[in-house]
């Protein structure tokens, strides 16, 4: 038996994080004056992907709508001039459409709704198809 084959594990973002978080106790993340260790920044990651998945999303879907807490009253050029001058360029967003979020009554995003938005004018609802 290959013993190498039983110890293989695929390499992924989550998988590094998991990974160092129970190994290193380093500072992984340093920013501003706030310095984050492997396992607080493993322990941020897992605490947004609970609120995501208590919200209703699911593995592999992508966040692709926001909604402020508040009014906030921000052009769609503002917006992305500040995503250009805190992150690289070829991740900012090229256009951002402003809409209300349709909740049911208990305030939950109905999700199925952008879904089918999303998709109007594709034959599936499946990428790469």
């Amino acid at each position: 038996m290959n013993s190498a084959a039983v110890y293989h594990r695929i390499l992924t973002p989550l998988t590094f994080i998991e990974r160092n978080a129970k190994v290193y106790r380093d500072v992984a993340i340093i920013y501003g004056q706030q310095h984050f260790t492997y396992s607080q920044f493993a322990a941020r990651i897992n605490c947004l992907a609970s609120a995501l998945r208590h919200g209703g999303m699911e593995t592999g879907e992508r966040v692709a709508f926001f909604s402020f807490n508040t009014d906030m009253q921000v052009t769609e050029k503002e917006l992305i001039r500040f995503c250009r001058s805190h992150i690289a360029a070829f991740k900012c967003p090229t256009a951002i459409e402003f809409t209300t979020l349709p909740k049911t009554s208990t305030g939950k995003i109905q999700k199925y709704i952008f879904r089918d938005q999303e998709w109007v004018g594709y034959d599936r609802k499946i990428q790469g198809a």
